[in-house]
């Protein structure tokens, strides 16, 4: 009896670690299903995300990623719920891609919300966060074209 509870626990360690890897060769290879998004209408997530000023235009060079979003009820400390996003790094896209940036866009963050930030100090703390050069993933909203929208998402 032991023998088989031994064998079926393996088993399982086994089919979780391989699930792993295959998830971990999946978010590391080159094709992603993000590569398909055109740079009309949309919203999609990037990461790599860098700033070219080039004839007074700034344009945003990103990779695009691939995230599945799911919503959770959180409690605080007092005991009040409320709904917060999820987010699941499923792969990266290791081609760049290329956006106009509006130069009325609009920046989301935790920090621009709990400290009321006016348009132009979120604007500024975007590039702030681009300069600290970490790892950071940003949902895009492009209209006509243009970079409307960019909210860092909290992963």
């Amino acid at each position: 009896m032991k023998f088989v509870f031994t064998l079926s626990f393996m088993l399982l360690l086994l089919s979780c670690k391989e699930s792993d890897n295959t998830k971990n060769k999946q978010v590391l290879s080159g094709s992603c299903t993000c590569e398909e998004r055109q740079d009309t209408d949309t919203v999609f997530f990037a990461t790599k995300v860098q700033v070219q000023e080039v004839n007074g235009q700034k344009l945003i060079h990103y990779n695009c990623a691939a995230i599945a979003v799911g919503t959770a009820s959180v409690s605080d400390e007092g005991g009040a719920e409320h709904c917060e996003n999820l987010y699941e790094l499923e792969c990266v896209s290791n081609k760049k891609g290329s956006l106009a940036l509006s130069d009325s866009f609009s920046y989301f963050t935790e920090e621009t919300m709990v400290m009321k930030m006016s348009s132009a100090g979120a604007r500024d703390l975007f590039f702030e966060t681009l300069k600290r050069k970490q790892t950071e993933y940003f949902e895009f909203t492009v209209v006509n074209r243009e970079l409307k929208a960019i909210s860092k998402l909290k992963m």
